[in-house]
């Protein structure tokens, strides 16, 4: 797996289709694993790309607010290559990035992937203000020359996986359903050491 810390590690756009996604995804729960399957899916004979953060954004978005993190990037990191995906692209979230728009933003990733497909988590947004949804998004994929696919929230009954829940789930001590929500074992040791606030 290829791991790149800013946009000027990456020298040209590659010549192989890439698929990418973009999200923190903390947790890596059931929701964001089936996502990462549809992205190598789509892929075929490309590369999968997961643009992702160093810090969580609502570090800067809302600096007052405790974030509670699930897992270390360095652990994210390890979850993502388990998951196969190709290539990573860490960011820095900051103040300058809080204020790009979502086209912009498209468009420096287009400008260094020359990406075809983006696969997002139905009602997920990016962008300032968080104004990128799927109706402002649909526009762009003629304009940038990419495919738009959204794939839906990942439920178990009538309760929505996500990560706010997997952190709930951590306070509670209730580590049979954890183990549920994220297809893998989590014990107690496990969360003292890395659920933290940052």
């Amino acid at each position: 797996m290829q791991v790149y810390y800013n946009f000027d590690q990456i020298k040209k756009p590659l010549k192989c289709s890439i698929s990418i996604t973009i999200g923190f995804f903390d947790s890596i729960h059931i929701g964001h694993q089936n996502l990462f399957k549809k992205l190598n899916e789509i892929k075929k004979d490309g590369k999968s790309c997961i643009i992702t953060f160093s810090n969580h954004p609502q570090s800067i978005i809302n600096p007052t607010k405790k974030i509670m993190l699930v897992n270390s990037l360095e652990e994210r990191l390890k979850l993502f290559e388990k998951h196969n995906i190709d290539m990573v692209i860490v960011l820095e979230f900051t103040k300058d990035f809080q204020k790009l728009s979502y086209n912009d933003f498209l468009k420096i990733l287009k400008n260094k992937l020359n990406f075809s497909t983006l696969v997002l988590g139905k009602g997920s947004k990016f962008g300032n203000n968080g104004i990128g949804k799927e109706k402002a998004l649909k526009p762009l994929q003629k304009e940038l020359n990419f495919k738009l696919k959204y794939i839906p929230k990942t439920k178990i009954g009538t309760i929505t996986v996500s990560s706010t829940l997997i952190r709930e789930k951590i306070l509670k001590k209730e580590y049979t359903i954890l183990n549920k929500l994220l297809k893998r074992k989590l014990r107690e040791k496990k969360c003292r050491q890395t659920y933290h606030v940052e």
